[in-house]
C-alpha cells in the first residue's frame, strides 16, 4: 500500500501478461469442462512457447455445467502448478460466461 495525500492506494506488485490463447473444439465432446479448461491452458502455453513452470498465477472462470468450488485451485492442482510457493490463484464467477484460464 502506498500513501498519497492521506489516501491509501494499491500499487501493482507484478506485471501481468497474456501471452497465448487456447481454443478447444466446441460441441458435445464427451469431456468435462475441467478437462477442456486444462486443454485450453496447454494450447495457450504451446502457442506462446512457454511451459507450466513459467506460470506463477492462474485465473479461472468456472463453467456452470461442471461446477467446482475454487475452480482455479482445482485446475492448478490438476496441471501441477500446485502445490508450489508463490503461485496465485483466483476463481472469478461471472454469472454464465465461459471458462477462461490465464
Amino acid at each position: 500500500l502506498g500513501n498519497t495525500g492521506g489516501l491509501a492506494t494499491m500499487r501493482p506488485r507484478r506485471t501481468v501478461r497474456i501471452v497465448g490463447t487456447g481454443c478447444t473444439p466446441l460441441g458435445a465432446l464427451g469431456q468435462s469442462a475441467s478437462s477442456l479448461m486444462e486443454s485450453a491452458l496447454h494450447l495457450a502455453l504451446s502457442a506462446s512457447g512457454l511451459s507450466m513452470k513459467h506460470l506463477d498465477g492462474l485465473v479461472a472462470v468456472p463453467s456452470l455445467s461442471h461446477h467446482r468450488f475454487m475452480h482455479a485451485h482445482a485446475l492448478a492442482t490438476a496441471t501441477g502448478m500446485l502445490p508450489h510457493r508463490g503461485v496465485r490463484m483466483r476463481t472469478i464467477d461471472t454469472g454464465g460466461a465461459g471458462p477462461i484460464s490465464a
